[in-house]
């Protein structure tokens, strides 16, 4: 005798349509999520399709129903990214043409005097005026007008016959104005800003000729205690003043 069981479902007999279906489409739904565009995803699921998995032992179906996105809704605009700018820098130029210092003149201290050129001594210091009722541009510097170098004029502070053309260039004060004539006719005007006394065993050298951001004007000559058994000054007097 054979018993039959009448509580289970009859199989379907119909195609089967293979797991690797919803497979693919969750596929399709991650990369769409991934990639933040739902009209990937739109294309690849009908709204509404019902996917069947069927296994031996029984039939299971899943359905995926995914909404249509509204047509009227705008899609958002991109944000334009702004473009930095960087302001052009305006290039630092002389205030003039540089010219050929031939005069100097301090009226606070009553020097107005010619000048000579001077170069660099066989020692490899700089050169000063023979006569010292002189004093003298060191041509081998800068010039008026020009930046990069000071335009340096020197002078003996005295002499055995008494004072020299820079004897009171240690009385002159911050504030000051000096002239220098040039060549050309052209007078350039410029203001102490600094009245310094070096040793010259420890004279900064680099400092007071070397490379200055400005048209710079400096006044050298010796100062200090007189040393008798050298026969000179142990100091230097220098005075520092800029482009009015």
């Amino acid at each position: 005798m054979t018993l039959r069981r009448t509580d289970v479902p009859p199989r379907r007999t119909g195609p089967r349509r293979p797991v690797g279906a919803v497979l693919l489409v969750a596929a399709l739904l991650t990369l769409a999520g991934c990639a933040g565009t739902a009209d990937t995803a739109a294309t690849a699921v009908t709204t509404g399709t019902t996917f069947t998995a069927t296994t031996p032992e029984a039939t299971t179906s899943s359905t995926i129903t995914r909404s249509p996105s509204p047509s009227s809704a705008p899609k958002p605009s991109p944000t334009p990214i702004p473009t930095p700018t960087t302001p052009t820098p305006t290039p630092t130029t002389p205030t003039s043409q540089p010219g050929i210092p031939v005069s100097v003149s301090v009226p606070s201290i009553g020097i107005d005097e010619q000048l000579i050129d001077l170069g660099i001594a066989a020692d490899g210091t700089a050169q000063t005026p023979e006569d010292y009722s002189r004093a003298g541009w060191f041509a081998t510097g800068g010039r008026p007008g020009q930046f990069g170098l000071p335009t340096v004029i020197l002078g003996h502070v005295d002499s055995l016959d008494g004072p020299a053309v820079f004897f009171r260039l240690r009385d002159t004060a911050v504030g000051d104005s000096v002239a220098v004539g040039l060549q050309d006719g052209r007078t350039a005007t410029y203001t102490v800003t600094a009245v310094d006394r070096y040793p010259k065993d420890d004279f900064p050298t680099f400092a007071v000729y070397g490379a200055t951001p400005t048209d710079t004007l400096r006044l050298v000559t010796c100062g200090g205690e007189f040393d008798r058994a050298a026969g000179s000054y142990l100091d230097n007097i220098v005075v520092t003043a800029v482009r009015a």
